[in-house]
């Protein structure tokens, strides 16, 4: 679009300013190059083997990884969005923000690890395995940063030692149940785009921790005819990490907010059901529903507990999936295998939410629209994807050689998808990116 662009515009009276505005495009985000550089190497080496009733497993870890990235960029505010009337001269008017990213760091992490399985022959003929595992592991990060966000030469290093233990008992050679206790680590760091980090410049958002506990069951009827697997699950997070956008004096941040503790309960159930030669039927379901216990937002001394108001990003209660397969006799030319299938994504947020504080010094939404702010934009209503597939599987070629040729439609309802979502109303911006509409193809494979 066009609008009028200055770097201070003289209605916002900034002293000895008087670059005058100027007519040209106006991109509400645009950057000229975005150079980015990664290089990980990465080892692992393991020693296992069995002795009688013991099988065992132990093994080192190794990563190293060193990035970079250079990005220039602007952003323009339209002024109308900023609480001018939507009439001219206002409505052409924009605050246009040139900004660098430039940064340089480096993490590397370091672990070893060990598992045990027994399975007593003389007490329960091996149908019960008591199995138990130990990791330890050191992290190291650091971020070197000189652009409009920080200047910063940071390090740190973490360290962990995690538990897990499980049951498992085969009552027939097809049903099988199991215990399972498991703990779970991700390191902490830095954020280039943060103003800051954990509580203060100098400090990284702190290691994320999990406690998981599982009871489930695998099972096959019916002369193998039927597959049903279930569990049902509870993991507690300590820390746990939060990605948030927040605007500080003007510059659009992405902090890492170690939020506090959260809880998720759920199950998920799988069914595989062979009903008459060449037909095969699947259904899966999954459902968690997750609630934070503590949220701490805000810089120490000053944080509040906003856990009551606070959504849990990207998370949806319920997926769910069937599909429908038939695969005909092979025939001289090929397998012939036709194919339909249906999934569902139910509601979820894509921001944990608004939050400010009231005159008691509790935790509240936003009552006018700012960053991060739950709207329509930020939530998805739940979609379906149906999709189909026929499929011509090893076509002979000669000299060893086999075609498949697939002819697929993905999405044939052409349901709307949302996959992300962010509205910048204080800033006039809206952002939101979709899935592909109805798509049908063709997929050609040769194999040797």
């Amino acid at each position: 679009m066009k609008g009028l662009t200055s770097p201070c515009p003289p209605l916002f009276g900034i002293p000895g300013c008087s670059i005058p505005e100027t007519v040209q495009n106006v991109y509400l985000y645009y950057t000229p190059y975005d150079r980015e550089h990664q290089h990980q190497l990465s080892e692992e080496l393991q020693f296992g083997g069995a002795y009688k009733d013991l099988n065992y497993v132990l093994g080192l870890y190794y990563f190293d990884e060193h990035v970079g990235e250079t990005q220039p960029s602007t952003i323009t505010v339209p002024l109308p969005g900023a609480g001018f009337p939507d009439i001219a001269p206002f409505n052409l008017m924009a605050l246009t923000q040139n900004s660098l990213l430039q940064y340089s760091g480096t993490s590397s992490s370091k672990a070893g690890y060990s598992q045990v399985s027994y399975a007593p022959t003389a007490l329960f003929d091996k149908k019960l395995e008591l199995t138990g595992g130990i990791r330890y592991t050191k992290d190291g990060k650091s971020l070197d940063q000189d652009d409009t966000i920080a200047v910063r030469n940071l390090s740190h290093s973490f360290s962990n030692f995690s538990k897990s233990a499980s049951v498992k008992y085969q009552w027939t050679k097809d049903i099988m149940t199991y215990v399972r206790y498991a703990e779970g680590y991700k390191a902490g760091g830095y954020s280039a785009r943060a103003l800051v980090n954990g509580g203060g410049p100098q400090d990284a958002y702190a290691p994320e921790k999990a406690k998981s506990y599982e009871v489930g069951m695998k099972g096959e009827f019916l002369d193998n005819r039927v597959r049903f697997n279930a569990d049902v699950f509870k993991t507690s997070y300590d820390d746990l990490q939060i990605s948030q956008l927040v605007e500080v004096g003007g510059v659009l941040a992405t902090e890492i907010y170690n939020a506090g503790s959260a809880l998720f309960y759920g199950g998920e159930a799988e069914l595989t059901v062979l009903p008459y030669p060449g037909w095969q039927v699947n259904a899966t379901l999954g459902y968690v529903d997750p609630e934070y216990k503590k949220f701490l937002f805000g810089a120490p001394p000053n944080q509040i507990d906003v856990s009551s108001i606070a959504h849990v990003g990207d998370a949806a209660k319920v997926s769910t999936s069937a599909s429908l397969q038939y695969s005909f006799a092979p025939m001289p030319a090929g397998d012939l295998i036709l194919r339909t299938d249906w999934s569902y994504l139910g509601p979820r947020y894509y921001v944990t939410g608004d939050f400010t504080t009231n005159a008691s010094g509790q935790g509240v939404k936003q009552i006018f629209p700012g960053l991060t702010y739950v709207s329509d934009a930020t939530r998805e209503p739940g979609f379906s994807n149906v999709g189909a597939q026929i499929i011509l599987d090893n076509v002979p070629i000669g000299l060893g050689g086999q075609w498949m040729v697939t002819v697929y439609g993905k999405n044939l309802l052409n349901q709307f998808q949302k996959l992300a979502g962010l509205d910048l109303t204080g800033l006039g911006v809206i952002d939101n990116a979709w899935g592909r509409g109805r798509v049908v193809g063709v997929n050609l494979a040769a194999k040797f």
